[in-house]
């Protein structure tokens, strides 16, 4: 969550290195170029994946999340970033050494209040299958491996019958 003091920005658009763009992203490059402030525009996930429960992250922590917060892609507000904020929920035991601490913080940072997901195009989908419409794949764990043997060669055909 070192991002907003590096990039020296008031908004930051992450993309995880397995998303994979198959289509012209519109939907993310209006709110690239029309940002809301306060807003936090991310991809949804095919299910929660938090370091806790909603319930929990509620009651310890005394935030809402939105489900299926998902931060492959996400662009964000970081104006004032409250790094005191965030330092004092990464101190609470089991945090900071968690697989999902950083997703789970970014859908905290936000709030459910100032959340918004991308249309549902962009979705964390389990299928490896890629049609012509598709306009991006998050290539997560369990089919990470069909960035390989799908995503780059379908991105290769394509790019080659582009070039010619």
């Amino acid at each position: 969550m070192d991002f907003p003091f590096v990039c020296g920005s008031s908004h930051i658009l992450m993309l995880d290195s397995d998303i994979f763009f198959f289509g012209s992203p519109k939907e993310l490059a209006c709110h690239i170029e029309n940002p809301k402030f306060g807003h936090f525009i991310f991809d949804r996930g095919s299910q929660d994946a938090y370091f806790a429960p909603p319930e929990i992250i509620r009651n310890d922590f005394g935030v809402d999340v939105a489900s299926r917060v998902n931060c492959g892609i996400m662009l964000a507000d970081v104006t004032n970033f409250d790094y005191d904020r965030v330092e004092a929920w990464l101190s609470k035991p089991g945090v900071m050494e968690h697989p999902r601490a950083e997703q789970t913080l970014w859908a905290m940072y936000a709030g459910e209040a100032r959340t918004e997901f991308l249309p549902r195009e962009y979705d964390v989908s389990l299928s490896p299958h890629i049609d012509p419409s598709t306009v991006v794949k998050h290539y997560v764990g369990g089919i990470r491996e069909f960035m390989y043997t799908d995503g780059i060669p379908y991105l290769d055909r394509n790019l080659r019958r582009s070039v010619h």
